[in-house]
């Protein structure tokens, strides 16, 4: 069945990876994912739109990974977070 929302475990694995790297790491590495498949579909299936599509999504998600909140969140990563997820 399709949904449009992600599994319990995959929000608590997501959840889990953001407390331990923090929320910029995360959209980060999401930006970099989108712009390797902007690559991917350029080049090997000559889909310059999508690849488009895929390159401004990375371009939005490193706007958020380098927000002014998402930077004042640094300040407090390392400290224990509180659960939200599961329960």
């Amino acid at each position: 069945m399709s949904t449009n929302r992600l599994a319990d475990v995959e929000v608590v694995a997501l959840e889990a990876m953001i407390d331990s790297v923090g929320l910029s790491m995360v959209l980060a590495e999401i930006a970099a994912i989108c712009e390797g498949k902007a690559e991917h579909v350029t080049a090997n299936w000559q889909e310059q739109g999508l690849g488009r599509l895929w390159d401004e999504c990375a371009d939005r998600v490193d706007t958020a990974a380098n927000c002014r909140a998402a930077r004042r969140l640094r300040s407090f990563e390392g400290r224990p977070a509180p659960r939200t997820a599961g329960l």
